[in-house]
């Protein structure tokens, strides 16, 4: 959703004049930082998006509580890292961790579970 909400916002911004340097957005302008969210947005979606797919098939049932869990922490991450972003670069990293961290967790898990055959409950 927060990609999606990014894009609503490029589309209009795109309409503003001063957003351009040409045919280039300016550095660091609303425009030029939100173009960049949407492609780390992409980015990251992609890989959540895989490792929610590999949870779904090799979680127990009764552990699938984790799905929302991820995903939760998945649209908060990005949301913090869009606010962080406009006010401080630096301000991006723990939006950043939080969608990231437990996407490379969820990774870890599956590749125990496939690779060794062992189980550890979530």
């Amino acid at each position: 959703m927060p990609g999606v909400i990014g894009i609503c916002i490029v589309a209009a911004q795109r309409l503003d004049p001063n957003m351009w340097v040409g045919r280039v957005a300016k550095p660091n302008s609303a425009l030029d930082i939100n173009t960049r969210f949407i492609l780390n947005t992409f980015e990251q979606f992609t890989a959540f998006f895989i490792a929610n797919a590999g949870l779904a098939m090799y979680c127990p049932l009764d552990q699938a509580r984790t799905l929302p869990i991820l995903t939760a922490l998945f649209v908060l991450g990005r949301v913090l890292f869009w606010i962080g972003y406009h006010k401080n670069p630096y301000l991006r990293a723990f939006g950043f961790g939080l969608t990231f961290y437990p996407t490379v967790a969820a990774f870890a898990w599956l590749m125990v579970r496939m690779i060794f055959g062992i189980h550890i409950p979530l």
